[in-house]
């Protein structure tokens, strides 16, 4: 199980940078460059990590305050009995910042959208949303917030997010096997997430990169 989520991350992460090379193809032949410069950053949620889900995301300047950009969360907690904290989840996105020269600073507005499993149950009833029956969960959202510099490349980012998450999910309850220690979980339904709301809150550390590129200079036969 562990493998097949490692591998449906590498899948994400290799679709965002899929999606976003061609914007920074090779200048043609016939041209090359002088300094200029691309911004990267490099983020993650400290809420996340306070909830024990180890989280990484990147985005891309694009130029004129646009950026394109992706998130993955991924954690795996079980004391194999009563306790499971299992989450994954992958999202991309685009972002407008305003009132920013360079980009990746400022207010911003965006929109989102991406795909969750999850598997939560603290010594009572549990809630599961299995990828291994094609059940991916889903949520798409509008998000605004306002990225904070604190120190050379490193900004303090705050967002929220509203928007839509549904998905199905089954609730069960854990039960012991006898006298033999083992556990097995009781089936008790299933039911679809239909739900409007809040669908992200971010405190993320950014870490931002100036990458330079080279600039066009045609040369004359």
């Amino acid at each position: 199980m562990k493998r097949i989520l490692k591998k449906r991350i590498v899948t994400c992460l290799a679709a965002i940078a899929i999606t976003v090379t061609p914007i920074y193809a090779q200048t043609p032949p016939e041209t090359e460059s002088r300094e200029d410069g691309v911004r990267v950053a490099l983020k993650t949620n400290t809420l996340y990590d306070i909830a024990l889900t180890p989280n990484i995301g990147l985005e891309l300047g694009l130029g004129k305050g646009w950026s394109i950009g992706g998130n993955v969360l991924y954690g795996w907690w079980s004391d194999r009995s009563k306790f499971y904290w299992r989450n994954f989840s992958a999202d991309i996105g685009v972002r407008k910042y305003f009132g920013s020269t360079n980009g990746l600073t400022g207010h911003h507005v965006g929109l989102y959208a991406g795909i969750m499993t999850y598997d939560f149950e603290l010594g009572g009833r549990g809630y599961i949303c299995d990828y291994r029956k094609d059940n991916w969960g889903r949520y798409a959202g509008f998000d605004y917030g306002y990225s904070l510099p604190v120190a050379k490349n490193l900004n303090l980012d705050f967002t929220a997010g509203v928007g839509y998450a549904g998905g199905q999910y089954r609730e069960y309850l854990p039960a012991q096997v006898g006298n033999s220690g083992e556990w097995h979980y009781e089936w008790q339904a299933t039911k679809n997430l239909r739900y409007f709301g809040p669908t992200r809150l971010e405190v993320s550390l950014v870490w931002i990169l100036d990458i330079p590129h080279k600039k066009k200079c045609n040369y004359e036969n």
